[in-house]
């Protein structure tokens, strides 16, 4: 919804609508040139950026970041210029007010259903069912996080790696025996000592695992497994100097 926003204002108005491609269809053609654009139109040799009206499935080349929000946008909408969103300060036909209001409900129709039936990448594997559990987002935010990254294996463990880390060891720092997983992580033997007294139920993690459900004892797990995310330091920043505050931090385990 966001990205339908951002192309259906005016570019006079909003500096990254401005900064959308030329060639993308908008109702005005006001445009400001970019520091990446300007790179690639003066640099004659290597490899350029796929225009975001590419069908080209390559992976080698890929969009700037705008025109990736153009092409995915084209997915949902047909390509045309899109009816421009009225505003206190822009008057707009009413033929524009009814389409764009027309647009917007037909992109939510269609994000919804695909959030409902795709499947989930890969690499998201602890995400739960549509609307099935976000109990951990009522925790304070540094424990949200810990808990959201390491689902989305977009965390600070040694074996979810990205671009910068690609390349370590993704031996657990703990045990150093396995790989720095979240299955294993939760569970290393290097913690033995903190399952005292623990609800196990609380470090069953798997997608259907009672500790995402939306009901109370699904709330009290996942506040059971954040007082150990947060106590055991697990996936804490590596540069951290120290345990941020949190009211979560002192629950009984």
């Amino acid at each position: 919804m966001a990205a339908v926003r951002i192309l259906t204002a005016i570019p006079e108005n909003n500096i990254v609508t401005a900064m959308l491609p030329q060639s993308f269809p908008t109702k005005r053609d006001f445009r400001v040139g970019t520091n990446r654009r300007e790179a690639f139109d003066n640099n004659k040799g290597g490899m350029r950026p796929k225009v975001w009206s590419s069908k080209c499935n390559t992976k080698a080349q890929v969009r700037l970041p705008l025109d990736e929000i153009a092409a995915r946008v084209t997915e949902i909408l047909p390509v045309g210029p899109i009816p421009m969103r009225p505003t206190r300060l822009l008057r707009v036909t009413s033929e524009d007010a009814e389409g764009h209001l027309k647009d917007k409900e037909t992109v939510r129709k269609r994000i919804h259903k695909r959030w409902q039936e795709e499947p989930y990448p890969p690499y998201y594997e602890y995400r739960p069912a549509y609307r099935e559990c976000w109990n951990f987002i009522t925790l304070p935010k540094f424990a949200a996080r810990r808990i959201h990254q390491m689902r989305a294996n977009k965390s600070y463990l040694k074996a979810q790696t990205n671009w910068s880390n690609q390349d370590q060891d993704p031996k657990c720092q703990l045990c150093e025996e396995e790989s720095e997983t979240v299955s294993h992580v939760v569970n290393c033997p290097a913690l033995e000592g903190a399952w005292t007294n623990m609800n196990l139920k609380a470090l069953a993690i798997a997608p259907e695992s009672p500790l995402w459900k939306s009901n109370k004892k699904g709330m009290e797990l996942v506040r059971r497994f954040s007082s150990y995310v947060m106590k055991n330091r697990i996936n804490f920043p590596t540069k951290l100097e120290f345990s941020p505050p949190t009211q979560n931090a002192g629950l009984a385990s």
